[in-house]
This record gives structure tokens, C-alpha cells and sequence, in this order.
């Protein structure tokens, strides 16, 4: 999880946020719950950010349709340019994929 390696990456100068749909109180839970050492920053009213980074999908689900968020991850640099982007993201690799990735960027 990210929170293993927060610590690596606060030094190196990388902030790391995770935006969702939650309501604010449900992400202030997820924060104490498992001392998230990362802000939560909420889309939850018209889903902008969401849209915007094309992470909104379409299922279907017992026939009932619904939307939902693509789990994906992007390195955004200091000039916010998308220097990577990682989709189909498991919860688990996936930060170790990019820090190794940000290491190989500033060696």
C-alpha cells in the first residue's frame, strides 16, 4: 500500500493524494481507520476531476447499471504534466511499480 512507502516518498518530495466519491465523512473515517499518512480529496458532487482524468466507468451488475470509479494511478510532475500513467491497478505492487518508476526518473 502507498502507506508503506509514504515515508520514502514525503522525502523525495512526492506528494501523494487520493481522490474518490466518498462523502467527506466516509473519507475522514478511511483517514482514522487506517491512519492514512495521505489526504482523501473528495469528487463527490459533480465527479469533474473524475471525469476530467476519464476514470468514470459503466457496469452492469445483475442488470441494474451503475458507475464507477476505475481504480488508476498517475505521476503528475511539478509542471502537472501526466508523466505516467498506471491503469487496471491492483491494490497491492502497484506503488512499489511506482516508485521504482520515480527513482529511475531523477538517477
Amino acid at each position: 500500500m502507498f502507506k508503506d512507502l509514504s515515508d520514502e516518498f514525503r522525502k523525495s518530495g512526492v506528494a501523494i493524494l487520493k481522490i474518490n466519491r466518498n462523502t467527506i465523512k466516509a473519507q475522514k473515517d478511511l483517514e482514522v481507520k487506517y491512519n492514512l499518512p495521505f489526504k482523501l480529496l473528495n469528487n463527490n458532487e459533480k465527479a469533474s476531476v473524475c471525469k476530467a482524468y476519464q476514470v468514470l466507468t459503466k457496469e452492469s451488475v445483475v442488470g441494474k447499471k451503475y458507475r464507477r470509479i476505475e481504480k488508476r494511478k498517475f505521476v503528475i510532475d511539478k509542471d502537472l504534466n501526466i508523466t505516467k500513467e498506471h491503469g487496471n491497478v491492483k491494490i497491492n505492487g502497484h506503488q512499489k511499480t511506482i516508485w521504482e518508476f520515480l527513482i529511475r526518473r531523477v538517477s
